[in-house]
């Protein structure tokens, strides 16, 4: 961070450091070698697609969420293309068959409802299911898979005398950001609950969640359990983090445009929580800034506020060693997953540009301006 060249940054802007991505690249592919296992970039947290050319290079492949981000992988990131999404339309199967190598169905009921359509395609797609094991260890309920009455995945009893033939994976997806031992945890209860149908698989997806390049994640213990595993089942496996590829990779570099001079001062910055960082408010958690401490751990503490007219726009109370002034650059550490993917023109606020940080150079690979607004609406 100390390396960034801060006066070359017009805010505001996402600034992805390609050096540390390669470096969470490189743990990754270490993890799939030592394994034997494959590793799928989850667009939904991460498609910087300027970076593709560089992730490629590591793993085998996406998983998408949708059709456009199907293409996206299959344009872009090339390789292996998985699909996951609670439901599809008959245009969404259409449209996907040519991007997609392998399909989850959330139900038994959209698996027998599009597979004559896809087998009749003539192309060989490997059809899996997503189950619910009924078993995780998330807190907040909005990011919880396996909550009561949950809208994702297959309960072991509604497989009962329902035909698996033509299924040939399954696929979870239980993890937040969590280490290996809640993997560890819920391959115990998969195992014991799903191991008749396992054995007629030929592949398992553990989905995502799986904070792998987080200083304090048991990589070895991942690897042992993988292998045990394949070993076990005598099927390929597969992870799909979105989050662990870009986890602590790049920033958002912000302004300050105002100071207001209230109880506890407020700056006044020119981005939004809500429009270009929207977990800060939907998980919610507080982002690190550089040089910033907790309310009161430093002399000054301010208010931090985003650009857009909703009140609770608000990112968080900090304190500085100095007194902040107007025009001076803040920056918001860990910005890269979950920011680019999510952010909205609300209230037309302009998007950041997009820029690449490698070895002392700036890429400003794509500024955003009234079109990308404008494109959205009509």
């Amino acid at each position: 961070m100390n390396e960034l060249p801060l006066d070359e940054i017009v805010t505001p802007a996402y600034v992805c450091d390609l050096n540390l991505l390669r470096k969470n690249l490189e743990l990754l592919k270490f993890v799939q070698d030592e394994s034997d296992c494959r590793i799928l970039l989850a667009l939904k947290g991460f498609a910087m697609f300027a970076a593709a050319p560089m992730i490629r290079e590591y793993l085998v492949g996406t998983c998408a969420s949708s059709v456009h981000e199907a293409q996206l992988g299959k344009e872009e990131f090339q390789g292996q293309v998985h699909a996951y999404a609670p439901a599809y339309s008959k245009r969404d199967i259409e449209e996907l068959i040519p991007f997609i190598d392998h399909i989850n169905f959330n139900s038994f009921g959209q698996y027998q409802k599009w597979k004559p359509l896809m087998d009749d395609s003539g192309k060989n797609i490997l059809y899996g299911l997503r189950i619910n094991p009924e078993y995780s260890e998330i807190d907040v309920p909005l990011y919880d898979p396996c909550r009561k009455n949950s809208r994702l995945g297959i309960t072991l009893g509604e497989f009962k005398n329902q035909d698996i033939r033509g299924i040939s994976g399954l696929h979870f997806h239980t993890l937040c950001e969590q280490n290996t031992s809640t993997l560890e945890n819920t391959l115990a209860v998969i195992e014991k609950n799903f191991g008749e149908i396992l054995n007629q698989m030929k592949w398992v997806n553990f989905g995502g969640g799986h904070h792998i390049t987080r200083s304090d994640y048991d990589v070895d213990l991942l690897i042992r359990l993988i292998r045990d595993f394949k070993q076990k089942f005598n099927v390929d496996v597969y992870l799909e983090p979105g989050e662990a590829v870009a986890l602590n990779t790049g920033y958002l570099v912000a302004s300050v445009l105002d100071i207001l001079p209230k109880e506890t001062p407020i700056a006044i910055l020119d981005i939004s929580a809500t429009a270009h960082m929207p977990d800060v408010l939907e998980m919610p958690y507080r982002p690190e800034v550089e040089g910033a401490g907790e309310e009161n751990d430093l002399p000054f503490n301010y208010q931090l506020g985003g650009l857009s007219c909703l009140a609770g726009d608000e990112i968080g109370t900090y304190s500085f060693s100095d007194k902040l002034e107007i025009g001076q650059k803040l920056v918001f550490k860990d910005m890269i997953h979950y920011t680019m993917v999510k952010n909205t023109t609300f209230n037309g606020v302009r998007l950041p540009s997009i820029v690449t940080y490698e070895s002392g150079d700036v890429n400003v690979v794509r500024d955003f301006g009234y079109e990308s607004y404008k494109g959205r609406l009509s």
